[in-house]
């Protein structure tokens, strides 16, 4: 549906006969005579008459067609008029209506307030990560998980800030999914490009803007890098165990990919020549990302408050 669908072309469809313009019966009008399902997309963007009529057909079993037809839920009640005129609605008929939430950014109408008491509603909420991580590989076998759950991670982030206000877009599957797509058929133009293709109109909006990139920063992802501009990183590197002890000892180099809650560390400082260990430290700490923005052969940092 569409804001400029009419009662008519919800009814009838225009088609090319033998190089003749006829009107045949459109695939609603269909499905009430072959008792088929019928979905229909975009139900906020229809005019509030062709709501009107739709819920005319579910509510009181009877909708007038433009050529003098009508669908009736039982023949017999209308023996005046001519059964050939008369379409009677199949038993098996069913009509699936999705919808968006009134307001912004849609602004559609509220279909839930004119049609909700006649359909059994149901709330679609976005995909949970593993769910939506299986979804995504079936448009994009070919692309990393690595990848994909950094791009499902940077979603869940924005949309916690389209619910606290911060936003006012609601980042959907339906970006998440373009943005696999371009890097399934385009594997050569690189996560960058593939995110700023789908998110070009919100990179005009400086706030917006502001947003973004600390998400996408948080997760590995820079969007103000040029998709041409290659970098050639270092061999990541796992921490290499000290001790087994429940007191744990890391020693921390440069390029380790896990995130780190110890009490008793020992870690390389760059202005030391040898290693320095701190005991007894407890500190909330998130790991930082450090080529997002710039070349740099240190991929991750750790920042603890207490200085060696």
């Amino acid at each position: 549906l569409h804001r400029d669908i009419t009662i008519s072309s919800l009814t009838s469809q225009p088609t090319v006969v033998d190089g003749v313009l006829k009107f045949i019966d459109s695939p609603l009008v269909r499905a009430v005579q072959f008792g088929r399902t019928i979905v229909l997309d975009e139900g906020d963007k229809a005019p509030l008459e062709v709501i009107s009529i739709i819920k005319s057909l579910i509510e009181d079993g009877e909708m007038v067609l433009g050529d003098g037809r009508r669908i009736v839920r039982d023949k017999s009640s209308y023996p005046s008029i001519d059964p050939e005129k008369l379409i009677e609605i199949h038993p098996n008929f069913r009509i699936m209506v999705l919808a968006n939430r009134p307001n912004f950014p849609f602004q559609g109408n509220d279909f839930f307030r004119e049609c909700g008491d006649i359909f059994s509603s149901h709330y679609v909420d976005n995909p949970l990560g593993e769910h939506e991580l299986t979804m995504l590989k079936a448009y994009a076998p070919n692309v990393s998980d690595e990848i994909l759950m950094k791009l499902i991670d940077c979603f869940a982030d924005l949309r916690v800030l389209v619910s606290d206000g911060v936003l006012q877009y609601p980042y959907s599957t339906r970006e998440l999914v373009a943005i696999a797509k371009h890097l399934e058929e385009y594997p050569d133009d690189g996560v960058v490009c593939a995110i700023q293709n789908v998110l070009a109109f919100d990179m005009f909006n400086d706030v917006t803007l502001n947003h973004l990139r600390v998400v996408f920063q948080k997760h590995g992802l820079p969007l103000d890098v040029h998709h041409s501009y290659q970098i050639k990183l270092a061999e990541s590197k796992m921490l290499e165990i000290k001790s087994e002890n429940p007191e744990i000892s890391l020693l921390m180099d440069y390029g380790d990919d896990h995130d780190i809650s110890i009490d008793n560390y020992e870690y390389k400082y760059s202005k030391l020549k040898d290693p320095t260990t701190i005991k007894g430290v407890t500190d909330d700490t998130n790991k930082e990302n450090n080529r997002v923005s710039y070349f740099s052969e240190h991929k991750y940092s750790i920042p603890f408050k207490s200085d060696p």
